[in-house]
């Protein structure tokens, strides 16, 4: 059964905002929770990210950061994907398309697994079992929620990566490398008079799913599972923003007449 909410809307497009509060009030708070700190993250809202991925012309490089925005991956988890990653078409296995995604510990057993490769040193378990770290999932399966997506992703890997099944989609070794490809789409935008309140790094794109997640109803759970955290704390910090932004406008009182008090508390009226 799944846990997602029966809509959340595609998240490529800027015109799908479906939720009680509006965008401004969304980034106005999400603005708050910047100036506050306290480790809060720095996300942009979906129109945000759909405008600046239109200053990304290069075919390539946007679908790099469509892929970041649409799976929450790491920066190196996208940049190790390759074609047989990408389960966009639905099958008997597969009815939801998703992505999969390899954590480092992960990629090292595999590449070990080559002829050649010397082994790596994993370190010790701790031998009380109350201090070591939960295990890491070697494997995420990311659903693509966007159907937009999921098609213009299908394309680009037909087109330009059919016969490289099993090598990177973006061959690429320099983490520096989409920072400076994300900056440059960040100047453009500046151009035209766009600005964005937070910075805008890889990263970013990592908080705005899970954001755009959390403020679509997905359970921390299940957020936490997508996002392939080992501790909960590490999901709670989107509550946290998501706890400025969902009572927003709500209008709650918490103030209540005496004389209504007693009629409710059913006391007598005193004359």
């Amino acid at each position: 059964m799944s846990h997602l909410p029966a809509k959340i809307f595609q998240i490529s497009r800027s015109d799908a905002w479906n939720l009680t509060i509006s965008p401004d009030a969304a980034r106005n708070m999400r603005d708050l929770a910047a100036q506050i700190g306290a480790g809060m993250p720095k996300y942009l809202i979906a129109p945000e990210v759909s405008l600046l991925l239109s200053y990304i012309d290069d075919l390539s490089i946007r679908m790099y950061f469509e892929t970041l925005w649409n799976t929450g991956a790491r920066l190196n988890e996208a940049l190790a994907l390759k074609p047989a990653d990408f389960m966009l078409t639905p099958t008997r296995q597969y009815p939801q398309p998703v992505v999969i995604l390899k954590t480092l510990k992960q990629r090292i057993k595999e590449a070990e697994r080559r002829p050649g490769r010397p082994t790596t040193r994993h370190p010790p378990l701790h031998p009380d079992p109350r201090y070591r770290k939960p295990p890491e999932p070697a494997v995420r399966l990311v659903p693509v929620l966007d159907a937009g997506y999921a098609l213009r992703m299908r394309e680009y890997l037909a087109t330009w990566k059919k016969r490289i099944k099993h090598q990177p989609v973006w061959d690429i070794t320099s983490r520096q490398t989409p920072l400076n490809w994300i900056n440059t789409a960040v100047a453009r935008a500046g151009r035209d008079g766009v600005t964005f309140s937070v910075p805008v790094t890889p990263h970013t794109f990592r908080h705005s799913y899970a954001m755009h997640l959390t403020m679509s109803g997905v359970p921390p759970r299940v957020l936490q599972s997508l996002l392939g955290h080992r501790y909960a704390r590490s999901t709670e910090i989107y509550t946290r923003v998501f706890s400025l932004d969902v009572l927003t406008g709500s209008g709650l009182s918490f103030t209540c007449d005496p004389q209504l008090a007693k009629q409710l508390l059913g006391y007598p009226d005193v004359l």
